[in-house]
């Protein structure tokens, strides 16, 4: 092994020795060199192990403790013997004897390994497509949502130069790359010192993305539609100004102003009239209301319906009448099975319960399940319960417990849902709200079920025509709380 031509067999044996004297006391991910040299990425994709440009991060996190078993393969030498001297090797790099490429003075003291990603990059908050990194990594806490702090040396960074930098914190992040496309970056780890934010092409490959790189360009293909979401500058494709990142600064905060499109949003597309009513209260501050624009989920979910004339007093405390109706069954059954759903309203606050059901014949349960809860919350006792004459509300067990129990029944006449009023209404600005919410999204229909739930909770915390209040604060006798409200 003095010559300068080796067999691939001998490099592969080569290699594999050396990677059985390794041992690893962390978990480590590699980031290998961003090269200066246009001639040596030329045309190449790095993907995984192969060769190519930008910076990378090619090993996934291991668990630490013993090192990896060697592979097998058909060299000449031996595997896992004892390491032998390397004084007579000869660094492909370089052609000096002693050393390898990995290890070459020369190669690691080459000042453009890392300073071509500074003349690259001017704006640390650019990001950058990555078919070579094995995992997606930002400089900029605000960004991650639901981050985690990480323990000392939880996740290591290597550097091209052999420098290990711990990454500080992990979470996720949303790429927005449409209106109607929104990918997930699941586990983005935080590492201040670095010069630029990357997104791991191979860690949405693995997840079921398509990509496409053509002249200079990067292509998202989504539903057979070419998306572009980067262009090649300077060697590597960064993230174009027309895709975003959601941060976490979109979490409310005392003194700022919110973007009027994201709180429509996370207040389960509630009108204007509605937002403008929490701004008005000092509830929320958002800024420019009026230039809300026009919100295409609620087109596709809400549908307008001529309301019914005619409104009764409201009653005197809560519980003295409580509103209820039962909807279902929806085509499609929620996970869990559910297809009808029970609402409960509060006439005095407007504040509402919901349960989901996959039988009609469980709201005699359902309110038996309310009542317990709403008079032990209140120490108010249920006066009387208005409902229209369907069959689950006339079972003898149902009439037989509200008489028991000194509650009065108002049920509507026959043919008039309409004078059932409040539950019609609560009913259907719920399943509003809920195609709006899936809209937006890209769930499966099975997921409406917790889009109800949702709803519901938000239905409480926003104003009402009827009750000068929130329903929520009227209820519990004191204003909701809006910063845990996020799309997520």
């Amino acid at each position: 092994m003095n010559g300068l031509e080796k067999s691939i067999h001998e490099l592969i044996n080569m290699l594999v020795q050396y990677e059985a004297t390794t041992h690893k006391s962390e978990p480590a991910v590699l980031v290998g060199e961003a090269s200066t040299s246009k001639a040596k990425g030329k045309g190449a994709r790095r993907w995984k192990r192969k060769k190519g440009k930008g910076t990378a991060v090619t090993a996934t996190a291991s668990t630490g403790g013993a090192p990896p078993a060697a592979p097998t393969g058909k060299g000449k030498g031996k595997v896992g013997g004892s390491q032998r001297s390397k004084a007579n090797d000869v660094c492909i790099h370089c052609h000096g004897k002693g050393h390898w490429k990995r290890e070459c003075p020369q190669l690691l003291s080459n000042p453009g390994m890392f300073v071509v990603e500074v003349n690259m990059i001017s704006n640390s908050a650019s990001w950058v497509l990555d078919t070579g990194c094995g995992a997606h990594i930002c400089n900029d806490l605000q960004v991650l949502q639901r981050s985690r702090k990480l323990s000392k040396d939880e996740m290591i960074l290597r550097l091209g130069d052999g420098k290990a930098i711990a990454a500080e914190a992990v979470g996720s992040l949303r790429l927005v790359v449409s209106d109607h496309i929104r990918i997930d970056l699941k586990d983005c780890y935080f590492v201040p010192s670095m010069v630029k934010n990357i997104i791991s092409i191979p860690m949405l490959d693995s997840e079921g993305f398509k990509f496409l790189i053509n002249k200079s360009s990067f292509y998202l293909i989504y539903d057979d539609v070419h998306h572009l979401l980067g262009t090649l500058v300077n060697g590597l494709y960064i993230l174009q100004q027309s895709n975003s990142i959601m941060t976490a600064q979109h979490k409310r905060k005392v003194d700022n102003h919110e973007n009027t499109q994201i709180w429509h949003a996370r207040l389960g597309h509630i009108s204007k009239d509605r937002i403008r009513r929490l701004v008005d209260s000092k509830n929320l501050e958002i800024d420019n209301l009026d230039h809300l624009p026009t919100c295409e989920s609620c087109l596709k979910g809400k549908m307008t319906k001529k309301p019914f004339v005619g409104q009764s007093a409201i009653a005197n405390g809560l519980l003295d009448l409580v509103h209820t109706d039962v909807c279902g069954p929806l085509s499609i059954p929620a996970r869990g099975g559910f297809s009808y759903f029970i609402t409960f309203t509060d006439d005095h606050s407007r504040y509402g319960y919901v349960y989901l059901m996959r039988y009609k014949s469980e709201a005699f349960g359902r309110f038996k399940e309310y009542r317990l809860e709403v008079e032990n919350q209140t120490n108010r006792k249920i006066k009387a319960l208005r409902s229209d004459r369907g069959g689950e509300y006339l079972s003898g067990e149902f009439m037989d417990y509200l008489k028991e129990n000194g509650i009065l029944s108002q049920w509507t006449p026959p043919g008039t849902p309409q004078l059932n009023g409040v539950a019609e209404r609560r009913n259907r600005t719920l399943l509003d709200m809920v195609r709006s919410m899936m809209s937006f999204t890209e769930l499966p229909p099975s997921f409406w079920g917790y889009a109800l739930e949702t709803a519901a909770k938000l239905l409480n915390i926003a104003p009402s025509k009827s009750v000068p209040q929130t329903p929520y604060e009227i209820w519990h006798g004191k204003p909701a709380s809006y910063k845990y409200l996020s799309v997520g």
